[in-house]
């Protein structure tokens, strides 16, 4: 109980004078104020009740919807912020959402029969925790000739990093020799590199599932090479993704994996290449991990068809790491 009084003497401290970012930032998703057994609750039922904050701005938000039961289907309305549940024992994952979709979802409460829980929600309504870092896209190009390249890029989202460097019109002016790029100055690379951040990440779904996988981290290598085999990567392009995206994958004991694939990935980027190639090949990974295995939604595996690679083809991979903020707004 004293690091609960701790925290509620934190919160009291900057009720007056908001929030730091420190602060912000160190706030879980709902504080526990108080939790005892109420002989007038009813056997392998508990009461679960509260008011929901503004993370930021600390304003008790009003007209809050609140989900619960078997998949979320039974809902309730906070109009003026405060909240009084009755649940079953078996009911413990709740979902708190603004009318402008940001939420938050309660699980594992460890609620007790016959117990009043007493608790503050908190909804961060901050909008740059939407904004995602595109990771590592990297442009490969393959011909049996040597050809003279201008690709322009137009990136959804601000740029942060390239290499070699972009010009002022988002372009690189590039010689393909030995299906390595070459600049003016005949520095050559084996590929071309941007990141940027977005806001607005699309989540395919197949009828009511998120299309992907849910994987242990210690199935994450086998995977990746089974699906990057068989959309016909080669061992470099293989080798540079795997070493790249594998370490990230496997540092929770869970992760949600899709891949996108062709013109789905104009959600990042699209080019301008002259000349253009017969065949440009795209595949972005989105991943998000989790220390225990998701219930909040369920997955349909995919099938991702082989690239053709004839002729004049073109190669990028990319990826970005999603939060379960942006798996919701996707359900």
């Amino acid at each position: 109980m004293k690091k609960i009084h701790l925290i509620i003497a934190t919160i009291i401290i900057f009720s007056n004078f908001g929030f730091s970012k420190e602060l912000k930032e160190s706030l879980p998703n709902y504080t526990i104020v108080s939790e005892k057994f109420d002989s007038k609750i009813p056997i392998n039922k508990y009461v679960f009740e509260g008011k929901i904050i503004d993370k930021n701005t600390q304003e008790i938000l009003k007209n809050i919807d609140i989900f619960y039961g078997e998949n979320e289907k039974e809902k309730v309305l906070s109009k003026n912020g405060f909240f009084k549940l009755t649940l079953n024992l078996d009911k413990q994952q709740i979902l708190f959402r603004t009318t402008d979709l940001h939420r938050t979802d309660i699980y594992g409460l460890n609620a007790k029969s016959q117990h009043r829980m007493n608790v503050i929600i908190y909804i961060d309504r901050d909008e740059e925790r939407f904004i995602k870092m595109t990771e590592k896209p990297v442009l490969y190009a393959y011909n049996p000739r040597d050809l003279d390249l201008l690709i322009n890029l137009k990136a959804n989202g601000k740029l942060k990093f390239t290499y070699p460097q972009i010009s002022e019109t988002n372009s690189w002016e590039m010689k393909l020799k030995n299906n390595h790029f070459m600049d003016q100055k005949g520095n050559e690379y084996p590929y071309l590199f941007w990141d940027s951040e977005q806001k607005d990440i699309n989540i395919s779904k197949s009828e009511n599932n998120l299309s992907g996988a849910i994987l242990r981290k210690e199935n994450v290598v086998t995977y990746l090479d089974s699906v990057l085999s068989e959309v016909g990567f080669n061992s470099q392009e293989k080798t540079d993704f795997i070493t790249y995206w594998g370490p990230r994958l496997v540092q929770t004991e869970f992760c949600f994996v899709q891949f996108q694939t062709q013109h789905e990935c104009s959600q990042f980027a699209e080019y301008e290449i002259s000349p253009k190639p017969d065949n440009f090949n795209r595949l972005y990974i989105l991943f998000s991990g989790f220390e225990y295995f998701p219930t909040n939604f369920s997955v349909t595996s995919q099938k991702l068809l082989p690239f053709k690679r004839q002729d004049f083809n073109l190669l990028e991979w990319g990826g970005v790491e999603v939060n379960n903020e942006t798996i919701n707004q996707n359900l």
